[in-house]
């Protein structure tokens, strides 16, 4: 399996007890047992999911679709697309529509809780752009 497909297929099973990712920590005060734990902690040091300021992680926390972008651009490997007035969220936002994985007009906002149609719709073209990627490239 592909690792671009390992890591939806991860994120899917993520999405089903949702997480929250604003700043970096490692330690968090409310993860210890929880049956994500190694998880969340491989994902953090590898940048695709981060806690919050308070040393928390919140794993049942619902997931934003920016936030959801932000996993799917990271475990891809994208580039940011530096465009817009902020680093976060119009740097992800903007590098999914450029990629494909939403559509322009498609969310009104990027700071609503995404439901699972939203998860498979953008993820099923995360999938089909990493195939036509590796097609390309051999």
């Amino acid at each position: 399996m592909n690792k671009k497909l390992g890591s939806v297929l991860i994120l899917c099973v993520f999405f089903l007890f949702p997480i929250g990712i604003v700043s970096a920590t490692e330690e968090y005060t409310d993860i210890k047992n929880h049956w994500a734990e190694n998880t969340i902690l491989e994902f953090t040091q590898n940048s695709i999911v981060n806690g919050y300021d308070d040393g928390s992680f919140k794993p049942n926390k619902e997931v934003t679709l920016v936030e959801f972008l932000k996993m799917l651009i990271v475990s891809g490997n994208y580039s940011l697309v530096r465009e817009g007035e902020h680093a976060w969220p119009d740097f992800y936002v903007n590098t999914a529509i450029q990629k494909g994985l939403i559509l322009e007009d498609e969310f009104l906002d990027c700071h609503v809780t995404i439901n699972r149609y939203q998860v498979i719709t953008i993820i099923s073209r995360f999938i089909n752009l990493s195939r036509s990627e590796e097609h390309t490239s051999e």
